[in-house]
């Protein structure tokens, strides 16, 4: 008698492999959209925070127009601007528009 695997055997393992991966490959796909929407938007807060940081301390009247270089040279933002903007979906974006409103509350635009 030989010892070994046969062809059917094999296959139905196969199989079952490649069942289990159509299972769990969209999941993981999913997930990690959602960690990188999560990481991208967190960096948007930072800008945000910046850019008002930046312009409360440099004494510039609202609404406030800030480079994003600027952000980064100044320190106001922990990454580099240039992988953000290749990697985040705010990339075509150059400046921050920060305007102040009632109560001590900040909105903002982008703006080329």
């Amino acid at each position: 008698m030989k010892k070994g695997f046969t062809l059917s055997e094999l296959l139905a393992v196969i199989v079952l492999l490649g069942l289990i991966v159509a299972i769990i490959f969209p999941n993981i796909v999913d997930q990690v959209q959602k960690k990188q929407k999560e990481i991208d938007d967190t960096k948007l807060k930072l800008i945000y925070s910046g850019a008002k940081n930046y312009c409360i301390e440099n004494n510039k009247d609202f609404p406030c127009k800030v480079r994003l270089e600027t952000l980064y040279k100044e320190n106001k933002i922990p990454f580099e601007i240039k992988e953000y903007q290749k990697n985040g979906n705010y990339g075509e974006y150059t400046y921050i528009i920060v305007n102040k409103i009632a109560n001590g509350k900040y909105s903002y635009k982008h703006s080329k």
